[in-house]
């Protein structure tokens, strides 16, 4: 009896496993493109953690040196814990990249080595982390709204982040300079993208996780970074009023949709925006304990600040004036506190720019390879800011760039929202019984350093027009605006309550910010690259249109060709050892000035083993219809000359990109 039991039931498993299986072959409820897909988005995943845990280990191995914290933690503490780490990981990889050790295996190495040394610290990271975030669990019906938008507003920034890199900057260097590194295995600073010679934190970490094998996850840490500040918000909140001013301030800093938007590329930006929030948590607390241990971490964050791009130096600047302000007699032992840190991590990267190009501050000042007077005009374009144009802008600017301002315009191209030029000059509202006025001040001197050095770039040159140079100060001003707002209360009468009308505006903004989020979200097709319903080369080419068609085409073409692109930086999808960008759209303006001729310079590329050029129509009749940009009629026409002389056009692309062939 229990044999032919045992029979009939393997034959019943049999007969099941035959049917499923044989069902399943013709109705495939997934194809492997799709398996392959979720794959790579998980990977991207899993790299950004292992990354994060190897920084936060090796962040918190140095600060509880310090023995800040005692027995607590909080989420400043995991902050400066992540920060200092990542920010020391990167200068590994500088002296790892000019020592030739941009490979796979060194990678891996680097990796395994942290979590077997530090294993520890990884996991009570992990579990401080865990426990601050559970105590975010939203106390009233308000809140929970305000924390249902920035949950929406994380996860749509996650999503874009693990989409195929497609953003003009992450094109334009941000990755594009760590996969010219790793394919030569060395940190290089190549003339034909200038911006390889800026400090290099967040790139050397961009190229870390390359190396491991997810591209993607350099815009997944990025977006952990803009996470990270948000809590930091959320935190200074509610240590200043309450849980409810917490998430009113993420909600403000959130409907400024830039910042979203920086938190789904591979940008560093918001990598500036956090370490100016750490240093000013670290500063903040040296106010309130006077531990120099503190000013040490602030100095450390300015400097890991300066790591992330030149323009840095204004946090370190700023941190300097509060340091000042908050103890004027003893500024010089302060000083030398807080700089001997901050200038230990921020000489390496001047010292990089010395080896390979012999100017510290390259491309900026002495020169160096492949600059010339020629190319520093252009660059920096003097005299066409608007103190030389619209002088009257200038003290406009806040309320133009707030108005008009929009993600994308050709001048005041970041959007802000409505919520901050509505609610920080309310601050003035019963200033006198703020508690936290120190706080509150330190705030706003913070804010005006940085906007009073954005006003004068903004002045001298319309290239420094960039209002995202501003997004560094929105974290405390978002903490300003909602503490603004909570004090409208006291201003309410019996029969009407500006607090609550206003209130109903927040909720206006919020609302209209997730339906334009959302519809970017879905118009993008983000979600389904991510799950394999489309491929990354159709979704690519979605994004990035006859860009991408360009890049494939020249990718297709002989093996020892090389093609010099005329008006387009973008060189990320192009072999990198096969294309020299146009990094800062001056190679004909350069040429020109130089005097050269079409005959001459088709000649001279020849020379120079060009036997292509990808030429950006589209850039150039952008460029040519401004009428801003110092080219004369000539100079097209010595373009047009170029084309049809010596040139034979191989492939149009939609009149946007021509790609031709030098003619022998």
């Amino acid at each position: 009896m229990r044999v032919k039991k045992a029979v009939f039931v393997s034959l019943v498993l049999t007969w099941a496993f035959v049917t499923l299986l044989v069902y399943y072959t013709f109705h495939k409820p997934i194809q492997i493109e799709q398996v392959m897909a979720i794959g790579e988005t998980l990977w991207a995943i899993v790299v950004t953690g292992l990354v994060i845990l190897a920084g936060a280990a090796v962040g918190r191995s140095l600060v509880s040196r310090f023995d800040l914290w005692k027995n607590s933690t909080s989420v400043e503490s995991i902050a400066m814990e992540i920060g200092i780490g990542l920010g020391l990981l990167g200068l590994v990889w500088l002296v790892l990249g000019m020592l030739g050790g941009f490979h796979t295996l060194v990678a891996w190495i680097v990796l395994f080595g942290i979590c077997v040394i530090a294993r520890r610290n990884m996991i009570g990271w992990s579990r401080d982390l865990v426990d601050n975030v559970r105590v975010l669990k939203p106390r009233s019906r308000g809140e929970r709204w305000l924390a249902a938008f920035v949950f929406f507003m994380v996860v749509t920034a996650l999503v874009s982040a693990l989409a195929p890199p497609s953003a003009w900057d992450a094109l334009l260097y941000h990755l594009t300079g760590p996969k010219m590194n790793i394919a030569s295995g060395w940190l290089e600073v190549t003339p034909q993208i200038p911006e390889t010679g800026y400090p290099q934190g967040m790139e050397m970490l961009y190229a870390w996780v390359s190396l491991l094998g997810s591209p993607r996850a350099a815009a997944v840490l990025q977006c952990f970074f803009g996470i990270l500040t948000l809590l930091l918000v959320r935190y200074w909140g509610e240590k200043l009023l309450n849980s409810r001013a917490g998430w009113l301030a993420c909600a403000i800093l959130l409907s400024a949709t830039t910042y979203q938007l920086m938190m789904g590329r591979a940008y560093i930006d918001v990598a500036t925006i956090f370490y100016t929030a750490v240093g000013f948590s670290a500063l903040t607390q040296w106010n309130e304990t006077h531990s120099r241990s503190f000013l040490v971490l602030t100095g450390l964050s300015a400097g890991f600040a300066f790591g992330t791009k030149y323009t840095g130096v204004v946090i370190g600047i700023g941190l300097t004036v509060l340091i000042l302000v908050e103890q004027p007699r003893n500024w010089i032992r302060n000083l030398i506190t807080f700089g001997i840190p901050a200038v230990a991590v921020s000489v390496p990267w001047l010292i990089k720019n010395i080896v390979a190009v012999g100017n510290p501050t390259y491309p900026f000042f002495f020169g160096g390879l492949g600059w010339d007077e020629i190319r520093a005009y252009w660059y920096s374009q003097p005299g066409t800011g608007l103190l030389h144009t619209e002088p009257w802008k200038l003290v406009a600017a806040p309320f133009i760039m707030t108005l008009v301002g929009a993600e994308g315009a050709k001048t005041w191209h970041a959007t802000f929202g409505p919520l901050f030029i509505l609610f920080v000059p309310l601050i003035a509202v019963r200033w006198k019984e703020h508690q936290h006025r120190t706080w509150l001040r330190n705030a706003l001197i913070l804010s005006l350093v940085i906007y009073s050095a954005w006003l004068y770039g903004a002045a001298v040159s319309r290239l420094m027009v960039q209002p995202r140079f501003l997004f560094p100060s929105l974290p405390p001003l978002a903490v300003l605006s909602a503490v603004a707002y909570e004090s409208l209360r006291s201003l309410e009468l019996r029969s009407f309550s500006i607090h609550r009308i206003l209130g109903v505006f927040i909720g206006l903004v919020l609302v209209l910010t997730v339906l334009q989020t959302g519809m970017d979200t879905l118009q993008h097709k983000d979600v389904p690259v991510l799950t394999g319903a489309i491929s990354e080369g159709d979704y690519l080419y979605h994004r990035l249109g006859w860009h991408y068609a360009a890049m494939k085409a020249v990718e297709d073409l002989p093996e020892d060709a090389k093609v010099l692109f005329l008006f387009e930086p973008r060189s990320y999808y192009c072999p990198p050892e096969r294309c020299l960008p146009d990094g800062i759209l001056d190679v004909w303006y350069h040429a020109r000035r130089l005097g050269g001729t079409s005959a001459d310079l088709a000649q001279t590329w020849q020379k120079e083993g060009v036997s292509h050029v990808l030429h950006y129509a589209l850039g150039a009749d952008t460029l040519r219809q401004k009428g801003v940009d110092p080219f004369t009629e000539q100079d097209w026409a010595e373009l047009e000359r170029l084309q049809t002389q010596h040139m034979t056009l191989i492939e149009n692309f939609g009149d946007a990109y021509l790609l031709y062939e030098l003619t022998p």
